[in-house]
């Protein structure tokens, strides 16, 4: 998707809220690049993690990271518009390598470190492949803590062609992201079955601009870019909800956006995890007082 404003609603939502710096968004991620121009002006602050020792990260966890965190934070002089650019970013460089990225009781770390910050939303950019979708016990204990506290966890679906779940995306309180081409049909590679059944959605996966590590900006595909897209969406929405004079809730955020998904149609549409995000129809429930049915009535099928 060249431009995220395509996405129905997006525009209405920018127009609405930029963010709120009291809601705080943590990433778990490569180390980013806060010194690229994407960030300049926006709250974000790095922080290591003990458990990853002391090696440099790789370029590649920090290219990702940098590129991801945009898509949330990045201010639009720097050529990338982000989704909730007000918004206060924590960015957990709890992946540096192959190793912490792929193990379990690091992304359960990782998601007990956001919360004792005092995260409402965590991102959690790490797709652990698993045959079973049965999680590491510390992290099992990790999500469920999370949702106990009210924060709701945003994680990839995986780019592995259905051929094995994701963890923590497969977890039924995580919301799992699938990936859409530019056509609106799902992504060859993008993950899908019963285990993302009632706790996922679709959304656009395809040449998602953010900034590139060293300056500038590039396009990426996958559900690792599909995935910010929905925090950025979720950080943006509680935001308004906020400013309406409610209390932070992104826990009813993620339900109406589950609840306000357009169905997936076209080709692959049995490839599709939950339905297409409706940016649109979750405005109407959450800022403009209508039920989730006078919203699909109001914004109807594309």
């Amino acid at each position: 998707m060249p431009d995220l404003d395509d996405l129905p609603g997006i525009i209405e939502l920018r127009r609405r809220t930029s963010g709120d710096p009291r809601v705080l968004v943590a990433v778990l991620d490569g180390v980013a690049d806060i010194g690229h121009e994407a960030f300049v002006g926006a709250d974000v602050t790095v922080e290591r993690t003990p458990w990853t020792g002391e090696s440099d990260p790789q370029e590649w966890s920090s290219a990702h990271a940098t590129h991801i965190a945009s898509v949330i934070f990045s201010l639009s002089a720097a050529g990338v518009d982000g989704l909730a650019p007000a918004c206060r970013g924590l960015l957990l460089g709890a992946g540096v390598d192959e190793d912490t990225v792929l193990a379990e009781p690091n992304i359960a770390r990782g998601i007990e470190h956001a919360l004792a910050r005092g995260a409402q939303i965590i991102h959690c950019a790490f797709c652990s492949p698993s045959q079973t979708a049965e999680p590491d016990d510390l992290l099992a204990r990790a999500v469920r803590k999370a949702e106990s506290m009210g924060v709701v966890i945003v994680a990839p679906a995986g780019n592995d062609y259905g051929e094995n779940w994701c963890v923590p995306s497969a977890l039924p309180t995580v919301l799992a992201v699938g990936a859409l081409a530019d056509d609106g049909s799902p992504m060859r590679f993008t993950n899908f079955g019963s285990k993302y059944e009632g706790h996922s959605i679709m959304g656009p996966g395809q040449r998602v601009h953010g900034a590139k590590l060293g300056g500038g900006t590039k396009v990426e595909d996958g559900t690792s870019v599909a995935a910010p897209v929905l925090t950025g969406i979720i950080a943006a929405l509680t935001s308004a909800v906020l400013q309406s004079g409610r209390a932070i809730n992104p826990q009813l955020v993620r339900t109406v956006l589950l609840d306000t998904a357009r169905p997936c149609t076209g080709p692959g549409a049995d490839r599709c995890i939950g339905g297409v995000v409706a940016v649109d129809r979750a405005i109407g429930v959450l800022l403009d007082g209508m039920t989730v049915e006078q919203a699909r009535a109001a914004f109807p099928e594309l």
